[in-house]
């Protein structure tokens, strides 16, 4: 039960566990997604939500699968990072599946918004201190080319 309701991508660079974007879950089961809007769904926790914790369990006993993803996810780290620094950002350093990261003489919401005209999403917060970077989620290799290509369009 818990393999049909949940699954890997299969691919070498897949990062999560994920629902197909067709609004069905992979493994044939054509389960609808859970409604994500309902009252207090942002208070209940992960497992409460996605499954029950026997499925939690399952993905965390994956511990090849745990340990090919982490040194994927750190591999393409380092490599978005030090692509980003060659386009003149500053990359704070991180152990984490994302950047923090600005550019000293371009905006960072202008951008953030050159890049979701490309349909490249990052996090941009408007907040005190930090309201010039980014927040760069360490995607699929093919993924941060694909920003890198779009940041050396926009930046010129």
């Amino acid at each position: 039960m818990i393999g049909r309701n949940l699954a890997r991508t299969g691919h070498a660079s897949s990062r999560i566990f994920l629902p197909v974007r067709n609004g069905n879950w992979p493994g044939g089961d054509r389960q609808p997604l859970p409604d994500r809007t309902g009252p207090g769904w942002g208070r209940r926790r992960f497992c409460d939500r996605h499954g029950d914790r026997a499925t939690a369990a399952v993905a965390i006993e994956d511990t090849q699968h745990f340990e090919q993803t982490r040194q994927a996810v750190i591999a393409t780290r380092v490599r978005l990072t030090q692509q980003m620094t060659r386009l003149g950002f500053e990359v704070l350093p991180s152990q984490a599946n994302f950047i923090f990261t600005r550019h000293p003489r371009r905006d960072a919401g202008e951008l953030a918004k050159a890049l979701r005209e490309r349909s490249i999403i990052v996090r941009h917060f408007k907040l005190p201190r930090i309201d010039q970077f980014l927040r760069i989620t360490i995607g699929t290799d093919e993924q941060c080319a694909a920003l890198v290509a779009a940041l050396k369009e926009t930046l010129g």
